[in-house]
Order: structure tokens, then sequence, then C-alpha cells
């Protein structure tokens, strides 16, 4: 997680992106602590299955994201240069 928050966020915002991967690590640890001990086999897995699923799917919708803003600044680099400014 902490190659793809790289790749995402410039160097400038890297330091609030690493410390909210912190921050959801902790929070999903001390649910995860509190919780899991009162839950069945069956619910763990759909539970692991459900956070999966969505994972990849807002991965596939983020990696979309961050392509498109990555075409325009390139678009608007080129048109920058070609207008002379």
């Amino acid at each position: 997680m902490k190659a793809i928050f790289a790749d995402f966020f410039t160097e400038a915002e890297s330091m609030a992106a690493f410390a909210n991967i912190i921050l959801q690590s902790g929070i999903a640890s001390t649910l995860a602590f509190f919780l899991f001990p009162g839950f069945s086999v069956q619910v763990k897995n759909a539970l692991l299955l459900v956070t999966s699923a969505v994972g990849f799917v807002c991965y596939l919708l983020a990696d979309r994201i961050h392509s498109r803003q990555k075409a325009l600044a390139r678009d608007d680099a080129y048109s920058a240069l070609a207008s002379g400014a």
C-alpha cells in the first residue's frame, strides 16, 4: 500500500499520505482487536471477502482518476509550451 501511495501523491503531499496510512492501520487494528474475538469464522471470512473486493474496486477507480489527472497536467504543460507562456 505504501508503494501505491508513493506513486499517487507528490513529494509535498507524501507526509500527509503516509500519516493517513498509519492512522488507517491503527484504527483497523484496534477495531479488529476488540471486535474479531466475538465474530464467527463465517463472519470473518465474509468481512475479508467484502473488504478485499471493495479495496480492489477502489484501487481501480483511484488508478483511473490518477491517470486522468496526469494526462490533464501533461496536456496543460504542452499547451503552456505551445502558447509561449
